[in-house]
């Protein structure tokens, strides 16, 4: 027997002031289900009894520590929080869990017991208003029943995916709409209700297939002519119907198995089985199967308890490939509910103003398992959770209102699967179209973003505004690149791309690592390590050409400076070549002539490839002296090699009588220590001066008439140590270092009050308790680190100091601010060239905005502290800081 709530619960509209983003849902779901129980004035005894009968607890709790929000995520369903307070589900095995764990759960009144649905009293569909509620019989009834009832000429199949094992046999329905030729088509996916009650979406679906079939309205049709749709209404049936066939009062958020299936689909970050499961539920993998059959191009699937829009990673802290774009959709289905309501589909940012109703997933609270990950990581489908109502059983009065704000947002949001790059792929020889070519966005994909080829040929990509390279490649076809300009809300059609049969292929371009390559760094080629590439040779516009048998050469010196344009050529095994340029690249590298010469280095790392160089009289002393750049900094230098010989060609101490020689001075002249005197080949190894000055000196003694041009080294400066001191909340910080350093030296100064590190670039460290493992290899300063501590940190790390150089791309960029000192923004991107509205975003929210030509200069850049930069720029750009 359930307990029926009547009540109105009166609604609260506040904007309050919170860090997280994660908090929103819990002030939503605490209050209702404090209000909830409160009007109800059922005792725990009772409750206790009800849930016990459902298999499935509601409730709320507190914890002394927020780590402990973590491990509560991995027994039961977090349904929001504050970092202090959980609102959660449990069934029975969980909840015995956290007894024995010692958590004290305050039962509290479930969702869908809060008051009795309405349910529809049956009739011909033309004459249901959309303001009750379904039952079981008419929801399979109406779903059978669309595809005999179209009036507009669209094709609607009905999908049934299987009957549940579970005692009523409910089955997981469906159906696909389309102009009745889907092959070529971007294909669209639209399911609700995977939480049973949670039912505002399953009307909002069941009335949007309504719509396509009985719609004569061009943009319908449109939709039907372009896109293959698929909508599965409710997609948890024994949760929604668990207080029988007849109702939906008693829904229940797990299914008849009492398993929450958004916890539930395998994991990327945490595993096949993040909930420990040892198979699928039905329900799930049905819908894997579906995703595996179609790859769908785009997809959303609803939920209810709060009113945002909910975008990847939910599991993953490092940003979705596709970020930006997720952003800009994700706003604009928001912004199309609020011109409907102003008070629908809005949240709070950190600052408690400009509602935006969008979240990332991960910063809003995190899951491990959901069905959004799945899609976007293992199906290739662009899919969004959209959570449409804060109630999750809604006064049935009210759904119409839902319609009402959805209606043209879920229209605009199948558009979008419209936009971005599409296209077919052909075999080059026979024209026949090519399943399973693998569409790359290079420097761009990762984590799954990357897209196949379908039966016919045709891939889709929808993709933020930008200039892109696409890679098309499949086992046994020559790779091919395609350049491609895009713009947001337009389609790009590449539809002949041909690819040439057989293995024997040449790397269709390269990579060079910089294209402004400071004074003495050198450019890397890579290649794309496809082919059977068995030699390299490249060259500088009137230099000498350098050549390599290595995969990937590198350190390429040539000895004079300027800007040239560069060219290389690349041969396979069977001697066929590749010539490709890239124009306007400075590479700058400097030859010393020992003739009284001062030089000060550190300005950046150089090679002096040819010193001593040049003829050298007999008998002769030649000196030159490299000082530090940077005051307390010392000069080292590295030989990579010293092979140095005379006119004769004759090495130095080659069985002469009187020898040549090289002095090395531990100061400005030669009065100062001398360090060692060398001949020949007898390497002086690394070098590095001690003295107060930091300046290195080198004599060259020539005996002979001598044309010396002969070692090459590595000259830079060690910086004198500093200290930082770095103080961590229990929370996530934002972080960057101000010197150089370790990943070991962090881990090590972090103990065991960290739990996670994340970069921008995806890597990761994760400490479980006995030691440190994940991806990230290195700390380096002026990148931004994410750092979730367990408790109050506090360290002084010391090393040398930095001057760090960031590239702003468009879009967003974490970055750390490496300057000597506190500055404005102003001062501090003082030799930087913003774009108007880019915008830089400090821990707490604050937000600095370029308009009108300057900054709004609201905060102050510290030093070792992150901030997000947002570009509106086209291209990328760097900034220094000092």
């Amino acid at each position: 027997m359930y307990f029926v709530l009547r009540v109105n619960i009166f609604r609260i509209f506040a904007c309050l002031f919170f860090k997280k983003m994660k908090f929103l849902r819990f002030v939503c779901l605490f209050c209702a289900a404090i209000l909830g129980s409160t009007a109800m004035a059922q005792s725990q005894r009772e409750l206790q009894q009800l849930m016990r009968n459902r298999g499935e607890y509601y409730f709320t709790l507190s914890v002394d520590d927020p780590t402990q929000i973590q491990e509560l995520s991995r027994i039961c369903s977090v349904d929001g929080t504050d970092g202090r307070n959980v609102v959660a589900y449990a069934n029975q095995q969980e909840y015995d869990k956290l007894i024995a764990l010692g958590f004290q759960p305050e039962l509290q009144t479930p969702p869908s017991l809060r008051e009795e649905a309405k349910m529809w009293e049956g009739g011909d569909r033309a004459t249901y208003e959309w303001d009750s509620y379904l039952t079981y019989g008419q929801f399979v009834s109406m779903m059978e029943g669309f595809p005999t009832s179209v009036t507009n000429g669209a094709n609607c199949t009905f999908l049934d995916l299987g009957t549940l094992s579970t005692t009523n046999h409910r089955r997981i329905l469906g159906v696909r709409l389309n102009n009745g030729q889907p092959d070529g088509k971007p294909k669209f996916l639209y399911t609700s209700t995977m939480h049973g009650d949670e039912v505002t979406g399953m009307i909002l679906m069941l009335r949007l297939i309504n719509e396509f079939c009985t719609s004569t309205d061009t943009r319908i049709q449109n939709i039907l002519n372009n896109v293959d749709l698929f909508i599965f209404p409710c997609t948890n049936p024994d949760g929604t119907y668990n207080g029988g066939n007849n109702t939906v009062t008693g829904a229940k958020r797990y299914n008849g198995n009492n398993v929450d299936l958004n916890r539930h689909f395998p994991d990327f970050d945490d595993g096949a089985h993040p909930d420990g499961a040892s198979y699928y539920q039905d329900e799930c993998q049905w819908m894997m199967d579906l995703a595996q059959e179609y790859l769908f191009t785009m997809g959303a699937n609803y939920h209810g308890g709060a009113e945002v829009v909910n975008y990847p990673w939910d599991t993953y802290q490092p940003l979705h490939p596709d970020d930006a774009w997720w952003q800009y959709v994700s706003s604009e289905y928001a912004q199309l509910c609020q011109a409907v309501s102003s008070n629908y589909m809005k949240t709070c940012n950190s600052n408690g103003d400009t509602p935006s109703g969008i979240t990332n997933g991960y910063a809003w609270y995190t899951i491990t398992g959901s069905r959004q990950d799945y899609m976007n990581y293992y199906g290739q489908c662009r899919e969004v959770t959209i959570e449409c109502s804060k109630s999750k059983t809604p006064s049935a009065s009210t759904l119409p209102n839902y319609w009402n704000y959805n209606q043209n947002a879920m229209l605009t949001y199948i558009e979008q699967s419209l936009n971005g790059v599409h296209g077919f792929v052909y075999d080059g020889d026979t024209g026949e179209p090519i399943e399973g070519v693998t569409v790359t966005v290079l420097n761009h994909d990762a984590l799954g973003s990357s897209v196949s080829t379908h039966t016919i040929g045709d891939f889709h990509r929808p993709i933020k505004g930008g200039t892109y390279t696409f890679e098309f490649s499949k086992e046994g076809y020559c790779t091919q690149l395609v350049e491609v300009t895009v713009t947001d809300g337009q389609r790009v059609d590449l539809n002949n791309i041909l690819l040439t049969p057989g293995n024997n292929c040449l790397v269709p371009y390269f990579y060079v690592s910089a294209s402004n390559v400071s004074l003495g760094s050198s450019i890397s080629f890579t290649d794309a390590s496809y082919g059977d590439i068995v030699s390299w040779n490249w060259a500088f516009e009137g230099g000498t050409p350098s050549s390599s048998t290595a995969h990937n050469p590198s350190g390429i010196m040539y000895n004079a400076a300027g800007t040239y344009d560069v060219t290389l050529t690349i041969t396979d095994a069977q001697g066929n070549s590749e010539t490709l340029t890239k124009e306007n690249y400075i590479h700058v590298i400097e030859s010393y002539n020992m003739s009284n010469t001062t030089v000060t280095t550190c300005d950046a790392l150089f090679y002096d490839s040819g010193g001593p160089t040049g003829n050298y009289s007999n008998n002769q002393n030649y000196t030159m002296t490299f000082y530090p750049s940077s005051e307390g900094a010392k000069v080292s230098v590295n030989f990579s090699s010293f092979n140095i010989q005379n006119a004769s060609n004759n090495y130095w101490g080659g069985g002469q009588t009187i020898n040549d020689y090289l002095n090395i001075y531990d100061g400005d002249n030669i009065s100062a220590t001398q360090i060692g005197q060398y001949y020949g080949t007898n390497s002086p190894g690394t070098i590095t001066a001690t003295n107060e000055t930091g300046a290195l000196t080198f004599v060259f003694h020539s005996n002979n008439s001598t044309n010396a041009s002969g070692w090459v080294a590595a000259v830079s400066c060690i910086y004198p140590l500093i200290e930082q001191l770095v103080t961590f909340e229990p929370e996530w910080n934002w972080w960057t270092p101000t010197i150089e350093m370790s990943l070991d030296d962090l881990e090590a100064a972090l103990g065991g009050n960290a739990i996670l590190i994340n970069s921008q670039d995806e890597g990761f460290a994760r400490y479980d308790g006995q030691g440190w493992s994940g991806t990230l290899t290195e700390i380096e300063p002026g990148q931004m680190y994410r750092i979730l501590t367990t408790a109050a940190t506090e360290f002084t790390l010391s090393g040398e100091a930095v001057t760090s150089t960031i590239t702003i791309l468009p879009g967003y960029n974490w970055f750390g601010y490496t300057g000597s000192q506190s500055k404005s923004v102003a001062t501090a991107f003082g030799d930087f060239t913003p774009t108007e509205g880019d915008t830089i975003t400090a821990e707490d929210g604050t937000t600095a905005t370029f308009t009108n030509g300057s900054w709004d200069d609201i905060f102050i850049l510290t030093p070792g502290h992150g901030y997000v930069y947002h570009s509106n720029a086209q291209e990328s750009r760097n900034v220094t800081f000092e």
